[in-house]
């Protein structure tokens, strides 16, 4: 039995596009001529003026990872952590990086030590679940995203983690339960939509 696809990690705003871009894998990357991505050589041009600047680090490493560049993506990831350790963006990119390459024990790798400097970290303990689930570990995964749940009661990004998981181990009641809630929870985000909706039509302020 193959171990689930992770489904409680989800693009942010900030690694949207990285995200997008990451369709691909190391062995498949995207063509890129020498010269021809104007915004990596500005931002390469940069780094090499401000070669401490935490922010442009990680810029840099965001374009290689658009760019299906992996290598320069992850080295550039790896120096935005040692100029900003205390930073999630550059973990959340090279967990992700990592779970598009398919090379799930570093994730299993640096999601770990990100939940060890920060482990009250939503996005840490998601990407944690993952790579427990992508390293055969899925089991093992439940009690974080249970946790998760407990101060994220209406989050159905976890919800949707757990769903998937309870599924895979057979745990039919559960999977049941979850899919409930779900529904629930969208049912009323859309009720609440209209609402505003509504009030907003028939404010005559507006």
């Amino acid at each position: 039995m193959t171990n689930p696809i992770p489904s409680s990690l989800l693009p942010r705003p900030l690694l949207l596009a990285l995200l997008c871009a990451l369709s691909v894998t190391a062995a498949e990357p995207k063509v890129d001529p020498a010269g021809a991505d104007e915004i990596l050589a500005t931002i390469v041009a940069k780094s090499k003026t401000t070669p401490n600047d935490y922010r442009v680090a990680l810029r840099l490493a965001n374009r290689y990872a658009v760019l299906a560049r992996v290598a320069n993506s992850e080295q550039a990831y790896k120096k935005a952590l040692e100029l900003n350790p205390s930073s999630m963006e550059p973990y959340y990119g090279l967990c992700l990086l990592y779970f598009a390459n398919k090379r799930y024990a570093d994730a299993y790798r640096t999601a770990t030590s990100w939940i060890t400097k920060d482990p009250h970290s939503y996005y840490g303990r998601l990407c944690l679940a993952d790579a427990m689930s992508l390293n055969g570990e899925t089991k093992k995964s439940l009690p974080i995203l249970i946790e998760l749940n407990r101060n994220y009661p209406s989050d159905t990004t976890i919800l949707n983690g757990l769903k998937t998981r309870y599924t895979f181990l057979g745990m039919t009641k559960e999977a049941d339960t979850a899919t409930k809630l779900i529904e629930e929870i969208e049912k009323s985000a859309v009720t609440d939509g209209l609402t505003a909706a509504t009030n907003t039509s028939t404010d005559p302020s507006r």
